[in-house]
């Protein structure tokens, strides 16, 4: 984890601030189901990770340019730099039951997050989530890569619950990013339909 404690001053009263990106730092936000799984396997390399309760979002705050070359399915990741704002909680705010808070506190040596290990984390999280992809009884996407699960198969996968299943995919993984592919049958697992 990187120290930079007082060069990127952040709220310290009793309100939550919404705070421009890409000066100080970025912003990586991920949802909840990707996120906790890489705050738990970044351990203490993590830096201070803010919790979007409402949204289901974590955010991790970087080095303002160091994952402008990242290659991560963007909507699992999205990088909040130049031209972007995100609410930041006091840096008391750590316990569960406010709503945007630190869900790893900010402290003097716990703050910007060293992008590597948190891409490789991100990554890992990612490919867990996703799950190993056989390439039988599947289309090839237009390259090589993976069909990716329907949209609300995913979705529930990141999110949890219960889905319809679109039966179709026409997204596919290419190294680690997103890209449109010729249509295919969901390579999910499948509930039923649900009524």
């Amino acid at each position: 984890m990187m120290r930079d404690f007082e060069a990127c001053p952040l709220p310290n009263g009793g309100n939550v601030e919404l705070m421009a990106a890409g000066r100080l730092w970025d912003a990586v936000r991920v949802p909840c189901g990707i996120g906790l799984s890489a705050v738990a396997r970044l351990g203490d390399d993590s830096g201070a990770v803010i919790e979007d309760a409402w949204g289901g979002i974590l955010y991790w705050l970087i080095r303002p340019g160091a994952a402008d070359a990242w290659e991560l399915p963007k909507p699992c990741v999205e990088i909040r730099g130049k031209s972007s704002y995100v609410a930041v909680p006091p840096v008391w705010s750590t316990e569960a039951y406010h709503r945007l808070r630190w869900i790893v506190p900010l402290t003097r040596t716990c703050h910007l997050t060293d992008p590597e290990p948190l891409h490789t984390a991100l990554a890992a999280a990612i490919n867990a989530l996703i799950g190993p992809q056989p390439a039988t009884d599947r289309p090839a996407p237009v390259g090589h890569g993976v069909l990716l699960p329907c949209e609300r198969c995913l979705a529930a996968r990141m999110f949890g619950g219960r889905h319809n299943c679109q039966r179709t995919s026409s997204m596919g993984l290419i190294g680690l990013r997103m890209t449109p592919v010729r249509p295919g049958p969901c390579p999910c697992n499948h509930e039923p339909p649900q009524p």
